[in-house]
């Protein structure tokens, strides 16, 4: 069974955490795909990596620790920086079990040095990736992994999920997928509705720009698709995203919306034949 916690990052600039090696291999090839907006794409063929600094070892679990870190692109440090949805970065870390998820907002200096105050509660390997933009230049996603100290709870099975009703504490949200472009891209509809009274929601706020934001993950590769709304949609209760999945297989997402000021999170699994 997912779960996933979502911690809003008010704090500092980041390091990097855990068992990274001091010279990062480069990683996997990544997609970021924002539906009727822009496609973030980097601006060179040499993935973008994220650095850990001062942190030797793996992060301890379950214990707040300050961790910086900062970007290499094409051997160089990214330093200028623009906002993109409303932050500098956006940095994601989902465990290798795809039952973890956090999605932070660390604080970044003028030399695109971030800082975070990183609490990870389960032992065990994670996945890294940060959404950022240069200035002046394409948005893009840097990624690394990362090790948290403990006995890793063990992995069960994905179970497809969606299309189907899934309950994420004071939200329900009833997920509707319709393959479009040959199988190559999704658009994936939330229904939403209020979890006591069954009714559709009628306070959803923007959140950071948008009026709901998904991050989807390819079980196999580890692939990695950001999506949003499209610009300026109205707050009702459905929301509806596109998402490039270029290859078959089960794929998890985690979605999040705002109500009330809260930030509430729904994950899911679905299958692309």
């Amino acid at each position: 069974m997912l779960s996933h916690r979502f911690l809003s990052a008010a704090c500092c600039v980041c390091v990097l955490t855990a068992a990274c090696a001091p010279t990062p291999k480069p990683p996997a090839s990544t997609v970021d795909h924002s539906a009727h907006e822009h496609n973030h794409a980097h601006g060179s063929s040499t993935p973008a990596l994220v650095v850990f600094e001062d942190l030797a070892g793996e992060l301890p679990a379950g214990q707040p620790t300050l961790v910086t870190f900062h970007l290499e692109q094409d051997g160089k440090r990214v330093e200028k920086l623009e906002p993109t949805h409303e932050k500098l970065m956006h940095l994601i870390l989902v465990r290798d079990a795809l039952d973890e998820f956090l999605h932070l907002h660390p604080q970044v200096s003028d030399e695109g040095q971030a800082e975070i105050e990183l609490t990870v509660p389960e032992p065990g390997s994670y996945h890294v990736y940060v959404d950022f933009q240069p200035k002046g230049g394409q948005a893009g996603t840097a990624r690394t992994t990362m090790k948290v100290a403990g006995d890793a709870r063990p992995a069960t099975e994905l179970k497809t999920n969606a299309p189907g009703e899934v309950i994420a504490g004071e939200l329900r949200a009833e997920i509707a997928i319709t393959a479009g472009d040959e199988g190559k891209s999704q658009t994936i509809t939330f229904h939403l509705k209020d979890g006591q009274t069954g009714e559709p929601v009628k306070d959803l706020e923007p959140y950071l720009g948008a009026m709901g934001h998904l991050v989807v993950i390819q079980a196999a590769t580890k692939d990695y698709i950001h999506a949003h709304p499209e610009h300026g949609a109205a707050a009702t209760s459905n929301v509806a995203f596109e998402v490039h999945t270029p290859a078959s297989g089960q794929y998890v997402g985690w979605a999040q919306f705002q109500r009330g000021g809260d930030v509430m999170t729904v994950p899911f699994v679905f299958a692309v034949p």
